[in-house]
């Protein structure tokens, strides 16, 4: 009998703006996969909780993956600023939670991490100084730091992203409802999903190295210049 073919990826998050974009997208890359959310969408998604390590470690086990994607995240900076203990089971002990069980089937994490590692607006380079100011960009370097020293694991920094369920659209409901929208100074290089799923494909296609990579947009601006 032969043997099945081991599955690509396992989608940890599948049920949010990122995770479903992967889902959706990553298999016309030729890339088997399995998705896993706390709350799942539909009958073939796994049921995970990423802040316990044996939800994940059963999951990664059942599917033993090439590569574990961590898209979960909680990733609203204002809401970890008022919850920093519910930000850290997600931004880090989750990741903790995935890298080992990844670790331990011989496995790769590939991570998405966020610009507010760096403490101000600006572009930077993948080796430039991390100096986070909020409780969401310090958790995030955390998670960096505990990948990078872990595994053959991969760190990929993404800006404000645009898509399903983006600022856009916050912008406009806020409008229409006659809601006040708060819109930050913070200069960023948005890019759309679908390229975030693009550039996954090939970090997985090419293996790529250990390490952190930035995937942004060519062009600059703020919140409140895109409303």
């Amino acid at each position: 009998m032969a043997m099945s073919r081991r599955t690509d990826v396992l989608i940890l998050g599948a049920g949010g703006r990122v995770g479903e974009a992967l889902g959706r997208l990553l298999p016309g890359y030729g890339l088997s996969i399995s998705s896993a959310s706390r709350h799942p969408p539909v009958a073939n998604v796994h049921g995970v909780d990423v802040r316990s390590a044996g939800d994940v470690v059963e999951c990664v086990e059942a599917v033993r993956p090439r590569v574990v994607i961590y898209a979960a995240g909680l990733s609203d900076p204002d809401r970890c600023e008022r919850d920093p203990s519910a930000s850290y089971d997600v931004n880090v002990r989750g990741v903790r939670h995935a890298a080992a069980a990844a670790s331990r089937i011989g496995g790769r994490v590939i991570y998405y991490s966020s610009d507010y590692v760096f403490g101000a607006p600006g572009s930077y380079r993948e080796d430039a100084q991390v100096a986070p100011r909020q409780v969401y960009g310090r958790h995030k370097v955390e998670a960096e730091q505990f990948l990078l020293g872990d595994g053959d694991n991969v760190v990929l920094r993404l800006p404000l992203l645009f898509g399903s369920r983006d600022f856009v659209a916050e912008a406009v409901n806020a409008t229409v409802q006659g809601l006040p929208l708060r819109c930050d100074q913070r200069r960023r290089f948005p890019i759309p999903l679908d390229h975030v799923v693009q550039v996954t494909a090939m970090t997985i296609a090419t293996h790529a190295r250990r390490g952190v990579y930035h995937a942004v947009g060519v062009d600059g601006l703020t919140k409140l210049e895109w409303a």
